[in-house]
């Protein structure tokens, strides 16, 4: 009896052991799904804010473009049911036209196109996809005509400026091309194919065709593993709403915030910051570089600039205050090839205090002082040959 008594307490415990166990994993597995359903909702209340604040932003975007557009700016078109935004002011010839960096818009040249246009007509606009000019899709008959394989090449993008300039019945005899960085590469392409409208050319820190090349490519580096990603984060934040929180919560900085310029302005950049479309063409003009280099150098071969046209190479200290200082070094031999070996002719201006983004605020005199010489210079040449 009393083994029967124990294989009997031996096989409750047994199966009191066995219900405990049952009873642990039924909590576990409860446990599981409490935290997958915590999980789950997290998950969707993102995936909602992220909707909604897509939303507004997309709202806020169209009604900021009605208000922030200048209203003495126009949108032309330039064919194939493209519109540029052109912006105008002052009166007189030769007209200045001026070019802007890779992703930026007319609104960088603001303290140097009110400055020139006291003396003659200046126009800055914004390229294809930037600021208030339509986004350019990939048209066949739009780059056959600009003999271009990519819609944000050099080619294209001086063939836009071209049929810009006509549409908006700008002057073409003796114009003074500005143009900065990207615009500067445009400004030798344009000058080198349409030689007689150009009757100067004045190049504000430029990029050279070795620009990504040089010293075993040290600039291709930082350009497309520091500053591409820092853009593709930008398109990304802006795309879903999170740039116009940043600045609402003030988390993110105002760029123009200590510049003195009007409030318009510092309002036109937040909201191109905002802006999915304005912030995806600038990721690909900076991603073309390369190519644009590439078409401008060979195409340079074939029809150079020449001797006889003047140029003016300003170039500030540094290219970049986030770059290192053999980066800098290295775009400072670039400017020295260009200036002595490319364009011998060339006039060089150094400025010796800021980089890429604050010398078209600080030194803003400095440039607009050197485009009212050539604008000057320009007229005397013209009644020179007059009498």
């Amino acid at each position: 009896m009393q083994a029967i008594e124990r294989k009997l307490q031996k096989k409750r415990k047994t199966i009191a052991e066995q219900r405990q166990e049952v009873k642990e994993a039924i909590k576990e597995q409860k446990d599981v799904k409490k935290s997958s359903s915590w999980t789950w909702t997290i998950f969707k209340c993102l995936v909602l804010s992220i909707i909604v604040l897509t939303v507004l932003n997309y709202g806020s975007l169209r009604q900021e473009y009605i208000r922030l557009r200048p209203a003495d700016g126009k949108l032309y078109d330039i064919g194939f049911g493209h519109n540029l935004f052109l912006y105008c002011k002052g009166h007189g010839k030769p007209a200045v036209i001026l070019d802007a960096p890779a992703g930026e818009t007319f609104d960088i040249w603001t303290l140097i196109q009110q400055e020139v246009a006291k003396h003659t007509k200046v126009c800055a606009y914004d390229r294809s996809g930037l600021g208030f000019s339509d986004r350019s899709y990939r048209n066949a008959s739009a780059l056959k005509a600009a003999n271009s394989s990519i819609v944000h090449g050099t080619e294209k993008m001086v063939d836009d400026l071209r049929r810009l300039l006509s549409a908006a019945h700008v002057s073409l005899k003796s114009i003074i091309y500005v143009g900065a960085e990207m615009g500067a590469i445009n400004a030798r392409y344009y000058a080198a194919l349409n030689f007689p409208e150009v009757a100067n050319l004045i190049l504000v820190n430029p990029l050279t065709e070795h620009f990504l090349s040089i010293d075993e490519r040290i600039w291709e580096l930082f350009w497309y593993a520091h500053l591409v990603p820092s853009i593709q984060r930008a398109q990304i934040l802006s795309a879903i709403g999170l740039t116009r929180v940043g600045y609402k919560l003030y988390l993110k900085k105002d760029d123009l915030e200590n510049e003195n310029v009007d409030e318009l302005v510092k309002l036109r950049k937040k909201y191109l910051s905002c802006s999915p479309g304005h912030q995806s063409t600038r990721l690909e003009e900076h991603l073309l570089l390369n190519a644009s280099l590439i078409r401008l150098k060979k195409f340079l071969l074939q029809e150079p600039i020449p001797d006889t046209m003047p140029v003016t190479v300003v170039a500030s200290n540094q290219f970049d205050a986030k770059a290192s200082q053999k980066l800098n070094q290295v775009w400072q031999k670039l400017i020295t090839e260009l200036t002595e070996e490319i364009h011998p002719q060339s006039r060089r201006v150094d400025i010796k205090e800021g980089d890429r983004t604050d010398i078209y605020y600080k030194r803003a005199g400095t440039i607009s002082k050197l485009i009212i010489q050539a604008v000057n210079q320009q007229r005397k040449s013209r009644v020179m040959k007059g009498s």
